[in-house]
């Protein structure tokens, strides 16, 4: 291995003094031209350096510019325009490159130079992807090919061939994008260009991948990686490596082949300095190491990925490395951090407008919620998962997320449609991992590694016959090594220097991410804020539902003061009609109507606190039966017209609760009124009398104070049982209920650290147990 990094480096090297060599010599012959020959010149520079360095690049494409609009040489003027906005490109200033687009075309079109129209839409396409913006991209690519096909020029029709087909594969069309990729195979196995076939040939292997064809997938990436081995171009071979890499990760689930490939694959780029390849093998290792357990290395790489992803700001990589990130906070029960990191990764697959991505973070947050017990999010979740899969007929995800929505129905006690959901998810697993497809993969890796053994077992023999000529040539090959280890010197000279800026950027890089981080925990406040006030505004109509219900006997508790003062003026009329009005007789009269006003005064004052809105739970210390008692002065009445017995045991000196006694009425309120209701209901469906009975205890241990309320109604049936604190969920009539109440109740009791289950039998009876902590 030591040895194959070594002749990697060598020839590096050697290309690096090759381009230096070159470009060296073009600068000199730049001196000496003329000047429309100097553009010719300018432009083989801009060739050197395109991909390289952007801003020399800019600079000789600008120096052309000048040349050729100063002698009005208008065709190698479109050809600079689009250089510089090529180097704009690559320098990701979006903007700028558009103008000189822009202008390019429109100078190629005003002077006929229709050769360099379809170069230009082929730059248009090139450019829209840093924007995420496929269908731009794609509309060019097509405008491209139509005037190439005017042209007749075959190589540049397969070429865009498979930019049109990168670009469907971009937005989940993968019928349409192995059509186009096949088109551009076809040419190029016609006219043996292997460069270009085994290019065609990886991307077939993709969106076989992802549509979940997983033999003819390994086959197509095979067939590029033999190709890319007889050209001997070791950054392709690392290219096909990380492919076959992410099919055993991602694919058929074999960890120790996909390992072996993205180590292979990360050595060379390592040494390449190919940062956008480095970021897959990255990103692929850190999932591996995941699932073997080995965290710590996970982490590391996860880490690398986001550090890389920042540095050259490659959005899809970084929200894969918070993806990773996420999934190991998970496996250590850190669900709170983990759900931070699956959100930013998920908003960056939006920014990206891959929609398989969304979906599979939106399948992980789903996970998740479930993990957390958080329910109605989980499905919330796996619902907007399902709808993109669906779209994109990706089955690898549909697998995941029909397993998803089995644990989650699994959970919530539907076991009828966790088991359909499970049925769904292993029928996709059936169709992926069926015997035969096994079989034939297993045979395509067998026939690929027995070729190349058969190739190692020929190069071996022929290394045999000219080991001799290599010994002679021992000596000079010493003294290349010793020249380029002082080029290595220099060279490391200038990484360093190089690597200081990068660090100054990164630095810069960070404290952005930290506004924006800072950013984002400013709107969950405001988020949280808001559904605090909702979670308010819910509990206040509750509590003005209870007194709309409680009507009339809150009018029976005013009656008899009101009753009382009546007959008490009637008595003073009357003796002072007789002239029986004596002091003493007066003076008892008006004590008596003084102390009926106060019994409504008071009556009043509790239904005015008890429907005042609170915006912050007050906690004072409360007497549970104090509070049943202000509650059953209310119902009294309702109890008396619906023929409820009351049977009551409250424990005498009961301790106190930290609570607020107000809310807690309101707990009560709402558990007898369902009570009632439950009465109400059996005695509807009954046929013969039965006597209606609500018992209502209270007791205390040690710990804890207890209280109960058991109504031999109708009872709840055991499906729905577990459901009945969800909001929004009610089995009573659309005018009769709105399915908040217990769900207020239960957030009540869960704000005074307390808790509350219920049991019931269906057709017999339903016991609600509120357990609360004493002081």
């Amino acid at each position: 291995m030591k040895k194959i990094i070594l002749i990697i480096l060598i020839l590096f090297i050697s290309f690096s003094i090759s381009a230096n060599t070159k470009a060296d010599s073009l600068h000199l012959e730049l001196q000496t031209v003329q000047r429309k020959d100097k553009v010719e010149i300018l432009f083989q520079l801009c060739d050197i350096y395109l991909y390289k360095e952007p801003d020399k690049n800019l600079d000789y494409a600008v120096q052309a510019l000048t040349i050729c609009r100063e002698d009005h040489l208008q065709k190698l003027e479109c050809k600079a325009l689009k250089l510089i906005g090529i180097a704009y490109r690559m320098k990701k200033e979006i903007e700028k490159a558009v103008k000189y687009f822009d202008e390019s075309l429109s100078k190629a079109k005003q002077i006929g130079y229709d050769e360099i129209i379809p170069e230009i839409y082929s730059e248009y396409g090139n450019f829209y992807p840093y924007k995420y913006d496929y269908k731009n991209s794609l509309k060019y690519f097509e405008k491209a090919k139509e005037e190439w096909i005017k042209t007749g020029k075959m190589k540049e029709i397969a070429e865009v061939n498979n930019d049109i087909g990168n670009m469907y594969s971009y937005i989940a069309k993968y019928s349409e994008a192995r059509k186009y990729y096949e088109k551009s195979l076809d040419f190029f196995d016609e006219t043996n260009d292997k460069v270009n076939a085994a290019i065609a040939l990886n991307n077939i292997g993709n969106v076989y991948k992802k549509a979940g064809n997983y033999d003819k997938a390994l086959k197509a990436y095979l067939e590029s990686l033999k190709l890319k081995e007889e050209i001997g171009n070791n950054e392709q071979i690392a290219f096909s490596m990380i492919s076959i890499g992410h099919f055993y990760l991602f694919g058929k689930e074999d960890i120790k082949k996909a390992m072996k490939y993205l180590t292979r694959a990360k050595e060379i780029f390592e040494q390449t300095d190919n940062s956008e390849m480095l970021l897959q093998a990255y990103t692929g290792l850190g999932i591996s190491y995941k699932q073997i357990g080995n965290y710590d290395k996970a982490l590391e790489f996860s880490l690398k990925t986001l550090e890389l992803g920042e540095e050259i700001n490659d959005i899809f990589y970084r929200g894969s490395a918070l993806n990773n990130i996420a999934m190991l906070h998970q496996e250590n029960k850190q669900f709170d951090q983990a759900l931070v990191y699956f959100k930013k990764a998920l908003d960056f697959s939006r920014k990206t407008n891959i929609r398989s991505s969304e979906a599979t973070h939106l399948t992980n947050i789903g996970n998740l919620y479930l993990k957390m017990n958080n329910y109605p999010k989980s499905y919330e979740n796996f619902s907007q998962a399902l709808k993109i899969a669906l779209e994109i007929n990706e089955p690898g995800l549909l697998r995941s997320i029909y397993q998803g929505f089995s644990d989650y129905c699994s959970q919530t006690g539907d076991y009828e449609k966790a088991l359909e959901n499970y049925k769904l998810s292993t029928a996709v697993q059936d169709s992926l991992n069926s015997l035969e497809s096994e079989r034939v993969i297993a045979e395509i890796q067998t026939k690929y590694d027995t070729e190349k053994k058969e190739k190692e077992i020929e190069i071996l023999t022929k290394n045999s016959e000219i080991q001799g000529l290599k010994l002679a040539k021992q000596k000079t090959r010493l003294n290349i090594i010793v020249f380029i280890v002082v080029l290595l010197f220099i060279f490391s000279f200038i990484v360093f220097r190089i690597k200081q800026k990068e660090i100054q950027t990164q630095k810069m890089v960070e404290a952005e991410i930290k506004k924006l981080n800072n950013q984002l925990e400013q709107r969950i406040q405001e988020e949280l804020k808001k559904l605090e006030e909702q979670q308010r505004l819910l509990i206040q109509k509750s509590k003005l539902e209870s007194i709309g219900k409680l009507a009339a006997g809150i009018a029976h508790e005013i009656n008899q003061p009101l009753g009382g003062i009546s007959m008490s003026l009637e008595n003073i009329y009357f003796a002072f009609t007789e002239n029986r009005l004596t002091e003493n007789y007066f003076e008892k009269k008006l004590k008596n109507i003084d102390g009926y006003y106060d019994r409504i005064n008071q009556i009043i004052d509790h239904i005015r606190i008890f429907s005042r809105d609170q915006k912050t739970m007050i906690f004072e210390n409360v007497n549970i039966n104090e509070t049943i008692k202000n509650a059953l002065s209310l119902l009294q009445v309702q109890y008396e017209n619906h023929n409820v017995k009351l049977l009551i045991n409250l424990k005498e000196k009961i301790s106190f609760i930290s609570g607020n006694k107000y809310k807690l009425e309101q707990v009560i309120l709402n558990l007898l009124t369902n009570a009632k209701d439950a009465l109400d209901e059996k005695e509807k469906n009954t046929s013969s009398s039965f006597q209606k009975v609500i018992s209502i205890r209270t007791n205390e241990n040690s710990k804890n104070i207890y209280l109960e309320i058991e109504d031999n109604g109708c009872g709840i049936s055991e499906k729905i049982v577990g459901k009945i604190f969800d909001p929004f969920f009610t089995t009573k009539e659309p005018d009769k209920g709105t399915g908040l109440g217990l769900s207020i109740i239960y957030g009540i009791i869960k704000g005074m650290n307390g808790d509350i289950i219920a049991e019931s039998k269906f057709g017999e009876y339903t016991r609600m147990k509120v357990m609360l902590p004493k002081i």
